[in-house]
């Protein structure tokens, strides 16, 4: 009877501390599931965020090259609305997305106004965590953006400069 005891005892101890092993695993593996979902959430967003640059830089050339070939001052608007959404003047409108100027431009809505604080891209993108390299590179192509930038706004300020333009003034812009 002694060792049937013993032996029980064995294999409550030996169960016990199966169960606690096998508590202790799932816990780090959901410890480490956490982890991956949270550095595939950052990914996501790095992504977007890369993503919001190109776009708001294409968004730009269209609206600013509108505005020279129609002389149309709302392109001019919304090419000053997504500058200072960029730089953080403006607060980024609610349901800022990807096609947001586009959805709203053909559905003739002025930008819905916008809740919290105005954050330029670059601070966002060194929110999200980017790496040294990465956000060099990044902070490289926003300057390089900006350049571009700067000679849209000379463009529309020939126009500008001359109402109405003449087409000399107008070539010239283009």
């Amino acid at each position: 009877m002694l060792l049937q005891q013993s032996s029980f005892s064995r294999n409550v101890w030996l169960t016990a501390s199966l169960v606690i092993a096998m508590a202790g695993l799932f816990l780090t593996y959901t410890v480490l599931e956490s982890k991956v979902d949270d550095a595939y959430a950052r990914r996501v967003r790095s992504i977007q965020l890369a993503d919001e640059l190109r776009l708001s830089s294409d968004e730009l050339t269209r609206m600013a090259r509108s505005y020279v070939a129609t002389g149309d001052a709302s392109y001019k608007t919304r090419y000053m609305a997504i500058v200072a959404v960029r730089d953080g003047s403006q607060p980024r409108p609610l349901d800022y997305q990807r096609l947001y100027w586009d959805e709203a431009w053909l559905q003739g809505q002025k930008p819905q106004p916008a809740v919290g604080p105005a954050i330029s891209l670059l601070e966002l993108m060194r929110q999200a965590g980017f790496t040294e390299e990465e956000f060099d590179q990044l902070s490289q192509a926003k300057n390089q953006s900006d350049g571009l930038t700067n000679l849209e706004l000379a463009a529309m300020g020939l126009m500008d400069a001359q109402v109405p333009p003449d087409q000399a003034t107008r070539t010239n812009a283009l």
